[in-house]
């Protein structure tokens, strides 16, 4: 299961699988998991969606799933512009991706054995315009193990919403901001560093700048994220 796409899956999924060609995506990838809907996460599903579409053995293969909400808010606002008409043909969603929704009365899902929360935070406060951004989160539980994964998706400094996954995950995946003034819309480096230390040390830090100049290791986090690092829980 692939969580979000970053600006242009296109790129890292080859550089990740290097074997990898277009006809065969679907032998790597079986569900994308999608946050919210802004480019830098969900860039590259319709490069995803022609890829498979086109191969006839691929068709359909990959399962797209996330919050009811985004989805109307992803195919709508996003995919829909270029996706829907195909050589003539009138084309919907179904046509590329399985649509698993996760609806508000459930706010989970099992995949391989694990047991998936949908965490819901606000990424973007709409404030009186009502015009905000809710974001999606998961809290993964193994029900063989017992270990518990938190990834948080992009999301406000909220405790109230964070902590109760901080505390329940053995492994912490938080977007992280490193500048230097705060944007609001994402957790600042600045005010994770005064969390616990019990939560820090389990805490991993990606979508920060590049290059941080921070040692978050020396500041009591399992350190910054990088790309190709295995983890387990």
């Amino acid at each position: 299961m692939l969580f979000d796409c970053g600006s242009d899956c296109r790129h890292s999924i080859k550089e990740a699988l290097p074997s990898l060609n277009n006809g065969n995506i679907h032998e790597h990838i079986d569900t994308v998991y999608v946050s919210h809907v802004h480019g830098d996460h969900c860039g590259g599903l319709e490069w995803l969606g022609f890829a498979t579409y086109f191969n006839p053995a691929a068709r359909k293969s990959i399962t797209l799933r996330m919050a009811e909400e985004t989805w109307f808010e992803l195919w709508e606002d996003t995919l829909s512009g270029s996706m829907t008409a195909i050589s003539g043909k009138d084309l919907k969603a179904e046509d590329y991706f399985k649509i698993a929704l996760v609806l508000d009365n459930n706010h989970s899902f099992d995949f391989n054995g694990i047991r998936c929360e949908l965490v819901e935070t606000i990424h973007v406060d709409g404030g009186d315009s009502g015009i905000g951004k809710f974001n999606y989160g998961l809290q993964m539980m193994d029900s063989a193990s017992g270990g518990s994964a938190f990834i948080s998706g992009d999301t406000t400094y909220d405790l109230d919403s964070l902590m109760p996954s901080w505390l329940e995950a053995d492994i912490i995946f938080q977007e992280c901001e490193t500048s230097t003034f705060k944007s609001g819309v994402h957790c600042n480096y600045a005010d994770l560093v005064l969390l616990n230390p019990d939560i820090k040390k389990k805490m991993w830090l990606y979508h920060y700048s590049p290059n941080p100049s921070l040692d978050a290791v020396a500041d009591g986090f399992a350190g910054f994220a990088v790309k190709g690092q295995s983890f387990e829980a």
